[in-house]
């Protein structure tokens, strides 16, 4: 186990001496444990430790009211996945007999010896660890949607959780928020991946009172969080399919909403597609610009920031003539990558302007006329002169009008969008190499103003010629 997975341990003992004894002098960072509570008395042991899901609990066997063992069997359906080490005297052994036969971990001897302690707490966590990952497995099983038949297994397993009687509360963060359910509620806990938790969560209305929403807003407010979502279950065939919106809806902050499915007839996604297709890198990248300015309105979620985020990879892979095999597929893949729709998006303008500055010049192999080929060689030699459309067409004996046509027909761009791309993959070059001033960097690049130079590369770009420079310094 990692140290941000420790165990968690409760200790119980009619004597407030015992209790500090373990819980303060005993090491447990030996044994990656934390003790979270403490309790001297059978009635406040059974109002309070449902609520916190202690991974080991240590009672005393024999205490006055309800002693350890009675104590065991009324609790251990509200605790189904906390483990019992029990303290005993060396004249109750019978007693502890039957805790072991009713599944009881193991026990100790009062005193309790520290080494004797220690070894049982390794045993016991790594079946924890093992329970655990189990149930994480199922999860993700079940999100995934790899085998139908472990969605049954989740179900029985949870069906054994007295308090939960079929319906509860499911809910997911990234981050941990146990500490803000213990004494509120009864819940288990399951670790999903690093930073992610799924809860099942005894529906008492706790989760849906306004100061538990006042709580959540605030943990992601100050960034302890970075999402929560929830839903009503129980244990039926929507459980899998709770899962997974829920998978998906944890992400909310990614994108700033919690809304599910994908809004495919979006007029965004519709125009990223299509310049995908044409591998438009000049258009996709005033589309990804324009994007809160122009689409904010917008159902967005997860999913269709994965969606653009393959649309526009692939496209820039396409036209340097490879294959995009690094295709982020989940959420949790995302998130990893990046914190923010934000981020995400200035990531992709950094790598489309890249592509623009890099593949600037057509291969003149691809080309079919044998006519364009010699036009479009002379261009690229040529590019930074004061060449014009007129001075190429008398250079090649060729009608203005006709030239127009040609560059549609063989490239389908213009010839002032085809000269204007190689020159800002040229001021793009001496940006990033030189340190020409930017008015030099305009000339050079055969720009013959340098208004109108700042006003394309910005268009083009996405970034100001200095902002381009100062990026491709940080790199």
């Amino acid at each position: 186990m990692t140290t941000a997975e420790k165990i968690t341990i409760a200790v119980i003992d009619d004597e407030s001496h015992v209790v500090n004894r373990i819980a303060l002098a005993f090491v447990w960072e030996s044994v990656n444990a934390e003790v979270i509570a403490t309790f001297t008395e059978s009635r406040e042991t059974l109002e309070k430790l449902p609520y916190l899901s202690p991974d080991i609990v240590i009672p005393d066997i024999r205490m006055p009211v309800l002693d350890g063992l009675a104590l065991f069997e009324r609790i251990k359906p509200l605790c189904p996945y906390s483990r019992f080490i029990f303290m005993s005297g060396f004249d109750e052994f019978q007693l502890v007999k039957k805790a072991l036969q009713l599944g009881a971990a193991a026990y100790c001897l009062k005193p309790v010896d520290d080494e004797e302690l220690a070894d049982a707490l390794r045993k016991i966590s790594k079946e924890i660890e093992s329970e655990k990952f189990s149930l994480r497995y199922i999860l993700e099983s079940v999100i995934d949607g790899n085998d139908s038949s472990v969605l049954h297994v989740l179900a029985s397993k949870l069906g054994k959780i007295e308090y939960l009687n079929r319906r509860f509360i499911l809910a997911c963060s990234i981050g941990d928020i146990s500490s803000e359910l213990r004494y509120y509620t009864k819940f288990i806990s399951i670790k999903y991946d690093i930073n992610t938790y799924f809860y099942l969560i005894e529906e008492n209305g706790f989760i849906k009172s306004p100061g538990f929403q006042n709580r959540t807003e605030g943990l992601l407010a100050a960034e302890r969080i970075k999402g929560f979502s929830w839903t009503d279950a129980d244990l039926d065939e929507t459980l899998g399919a709770k899962l997974r919106m829920l998978s998906r809806n944890v992400y909310s902050s990614f994108t700033g909403t919690m809304l599910t499915g994908m809004h495919s007839d979006s007029p965004f996604f519709s125009k990223l597609q299509e310049y995908g297709k044409s591998c438009d890198m000049e258009s996709m990248l005033s589309l990804i610009q324009r994007y809160d300015d122009e689409y904010a309105k917008e159902q967005r979620n997860v999913d269709e920031a994965i969606e653009i985020y393959n649309t526009v990879m692939a496209a820039i892979f396409r036209s340097q003539g490879q294959v995009f095999e690094d295709a982020i597929s989940t959420p949790r893949e995302l998130a990893s990558e990046f914190s923010t729709l934000d981020d995400m998006m200035h990531y992709l303008s950094e790598q489309l302007a890249s592509s623009i500055a890099e593949n600037a010049g057509l291969p003149i192999a691809n080309l079919k006329s044998a006519v364009f080929k010699d036009i479009i060689s002379y261009i690229n030699k040529e590019y930074c002169e004061r060449i014009t459309l007129q001075s190429i067409a008398m250079r090649f004996s060729i009608a203005p009008s006709y030239l127009c046509q040609i560059f549609q027909k063989e490239i389908g761009m213009t010839f002032t969008k085809y000269i204007t791309r190689l020159r800002i993959a040229k001021a793009a070059k001496l940006l990033s190499e030189t340190d020409l001033p930017i008015a030099s960097v305009s000339d050079e690049s055969g720009f013959s103003q340098y208004y109108y130079f700042a006003k394309v590369f910005k268009k083009t770009m996405g970034v100001t010629p200095s902002e381009y420079r100062d990026a491709q310094t940080r790199r």
